[in-house]
């Protein structure tokens, strides 16, 4: 029994390198290979962040700045060695428990010593499950920190998405400044020449306000966005002279059915695969209160050595004198040889030892609502998985369907709407130049085509959302051009649980 008690004593040390490389291989197998934090070279991410920081941080260099600098996510990092410390504990055997108690005679002698060694060895049917349930709340935690990389990275899309559109707004209205001071210049060219009057060119410069007002908000948009973004990557505290790449339109892509586009979110997404290591885990501690009816059981071995009186002290004077006067001549008193003594001895009983056992009879308490609370535990986390299961598939068809509405909504703009309101302000102008028409025509035509480019810039940033939210429902993953269509997944439905007496099963 001390050897199996010893035997876990040896590798009771938590080790969680495997556990943090195995989170990073699936964080990059999941977002393209992005640079993940690593606790053990947690001393080089300054220097990582720096280098990507050159020449303008790019979308993607952005993800992996926030998955090695961000704090929250750095913080997760040191649950996993947590998880791997819980499971350490599941298999470790309860110490042993040691007794010794001493008795003294109270009118001298020898004492009365006894001790017990116990071990509990209910561990050895319970150890196995609660391993079980542990290493199945190890892998839990595991997807839970993928699963965050998974929505930082989203965040960060999105943020970076709406720096990357503001600074594109920005841009259109210097162009919409330029259009409007275009404007003024050929109604000062009329004024001048007596063709009109100075209240075309009072109308043109309001709307130049209008425009310098929209620049100073996008400014202060723009620098709020960039503080939300640095924010998210762990940069709030840095020098600010940092700044985005510049990016291009974004490629209109098709995507697959809603069906094909469900089918791979099931197999791909985290939260399925946490919420079915929950349904073990519950099974497993459905199976562990099943085995605790005897909840202690312990072996052990015990001893007593007994007291013995102290003798009282001999006279031999006195008990020489008796002998002689019984044998009425001078005799020696009785004295025992040293054989008679030793045979005496042997017939004391000087120790009892033997082996011991002890455990918890259930006769009141046999666990019944222990093994309900967790049975019903384990029916609730089926529901549960069921439950999101459909809310993968609700956010799925989502965000498909706002991809393929911005899609094509940026395909309209690009191919009719803004052609359309560019070639009217060119028409306006020509006509009001000639003096066909006055300048509200041109006014009106200004006002059409610049509110077209700022709605155009307002779909590309919802395209690019939706692309951000297509990418979360599918567990982090654009869809694949071909994908190919499966059964769904199913809630893991093992064979039920006994249920106690006096409980029922829905």
């Amino acid at each position: 029994l001390a050897a199996v008690a010893a035997a876990p004593v040896a590798c009771a040390k938590v080790e969680p390198a495997r556990d943090f490389q195995d989170a990073r291989e699936r964080i990059q197998s999941r977002l393209d290979g992005a640079e993940t934090f690593d606790p053990a070279t947690e001393a080089l991410v300054e220097q990582k962040v720096r280098g990507m920081l050159e020449g303008g941080l790019s979308v993607d260099e952005a993800v992996s700045v926030a998955l090695l600098n961000n704090r929250a996510f750095q913080a997760l990092f040191q649950s996993i060695g947590a998880a791997r410390a819980d499971v350490v504990q599941s298999g470790l055997l309860t110490n042993p428990s040691v007794g010794l108690t001493a008795r003294f005679p109270e009118g001298g002698g020898r004492s009365n010593i006894s001790f017990s060694f116990a071990q509990q060895i209910a561990d050895l049917w319970l150890i196995p499950i609660r391993k079980d349930v542990a290493e199945a709340r190890l892998e839990e935690t595991i997807a839970g920190v993928v699963r965050q990389a998974v929505e930082l990275a989203a965040s960060v899309r999105k943020a970076y998405y709406d720096l990357s559109t503001i600074r594109r707004r920005e841009a259109i209205a210097r162009e919409n400044l330029q259009l409007v001071r275009r404007s003024i210049e050929i109604a000062q060219k009329r004024m001048e020449g007596g063709e009109s009057a100075a209240i075309d060119v009072n109308l043109l410069r309001a709307a130049e306000v209008n425009v310098q007002a929209t620049l100073l908000t996008l400014e202060r948009d723009r620098h709020v966005a960039k503080a939300d973004l640095a924010r998210i990557i762990g940069m709030a505290r840095w020098d600010a002279a940092w700044d985005i790449a510049d990016t291009e339109d974004p490629v209109v892509r098709m995507i697959p059915t809603d069906q094909a586009l469900t089918m791979l979110a099931m197999r791909q997404r985290l939260e399925a695969r946490i919420a079915e290591f929950n349904v073990r885990a519950a099974e497993g501690e459905v199976r562990r209160q099943q085995r605790s009816v005897f909840s202690s059981v312990q072996l052990g071995l015990e001893g007593e050595r007994l007291e013995t009186r102290a003798l009282p002290g001999r006279k031999i004077a006195a008990d020489t004198l008796r002998s002689s006067i019984r044998q009425g001549q001078p005799t020696a008193p009785d004295i025992q040889s040293r054989g008679e003594r030793a045979i005496d001895r042997s017939q004391i009983i000087d120790m009892l030892l033997g082996p011991s056992i002890q455990f918890t009879l259930p006769v009141w308490d046999q666990n019944q609502a222990q093994i309900a609370k967790a049975s019903y535990q384990l029916e609730a986390s089926r529901k549960t998985y069921e439950d999101t299961l459909d809310e993968i598939a609700n956010q799925v068809q989502r965000a498909a369907a706002v991809v393929r509405a911005s899609a094509s909504l940026m395909e309209f703009y690009k191919s009719t709407a803004l052609p359309t309101a560019t070639r009217n302000l060119e028409l306006a102008q020509g006509a009001y130049e000639g003096g066909e028409q006055n300048v509200l025509a041109v006014i009106q035509a200004q006002e059409f085509l610049m509110t077209q480019r700022q709605t155009a810039m307002r779909i590309r940033q919802d395209y690019l959302s939706a692309w951000v939210e297509l990418n979360r429902a599918l567990g982090g993953k654009d869809p694949p051009h071909n994908v190919e269509t499966v059964a769904a997944p199913q809630s893991p439905t093992p064979a039920r649980p006994v249920m106690p007496t006096g409980a029922t099963s829905n």
